[in-house]
């Protein structure tokens, strides 16, 4: 099956699943049974991911013109099974209006990866206090105030050792740390062992 005909299958399944209002388990199950590319596990990732994208968006889309709308908190589900990415954007209060809440749909970092169980919910302005305008920070700041073991889970292990030497910056956060390695050393922030060593005569 070509790529094209995949694709206009898969998104048949979703708005079929959808109009149904099948779990995405039932819908992984129906697809992989009347031929669908790839495992069950596979799919039913595919289509998790993908109603709970299209139910997010309808639900964003709504509330954004609800009297009163003052943004969106990114939420942990209760059964967030390890630290990561969205341990850090579910609390960081990058535009002081709460931890984890962002002012629009075109600054809300939902879903940050394929299977999330995170969420959002709307926030009115009232909701919003002056302690959440004050306590206004970076990603940065927000990363500092993590466990070492969720700086990990958010960055990885080489990503989060550069945080804990000062070495980061906010645009390396969602970068590749074979990116951010080669930059660090570029910029002359990251000692080549291997080079120091024979220079040493070790």
């Amino acid at each position: 099956m070509s790529e094209c005909r995949v694709t206009e299958d898969l998104t048949q399944q979703i708005e079929q699943a959808m109009a149904n209002g099948w779990s995405a388990t039932r819908a992984a199950r129906e697809y992989v049974q009347r031929g669908g590319n790839g495992s069950l596990s596979q799919a039913e990732t595919v289509f998790r991911t993908e109603i709970n994208r299209a139910n997010g968006e309808a639900y964003m889309a709504d509330g954004e013109r609800t009297p009163g709308f003052g943004g969106w908190r990114y939420l942990l589900s209760p059964v967030h099974p390890r630290p990561d990415i969205c341990d850090l954007l579910s609390t960081q209060n990058l535009y002081g209006l709460g931890p984890g809440v962002y002012p629009d749909r075109t600054r809300t970092p939902w879903p940050a990866h394929p299977n999330t169980l995170s969420f959002v919910e709307i926030v009115f302005a009232d909701e919003i206090t002056e302690a959440d305008r004050v306590g206004k920070e970076t990603s940065l700041q927000a990363l500092a105030r993590l466990t070492p073991e969720q700086r990990v889970g958010v960055l990885g292990k080489t990503e989060a050792g550069y945080f804990d030497r000062g070495l980061l910056r906010a645009w390396m956060i969602r970068s590749k740390p074979s990116v951010v390695t080669i930059r660090l050393k570029r910029q002359g922030l990251l000692l080549d062992l291997s080079t120091n060593c024979r220079d040493l005569g070790t």
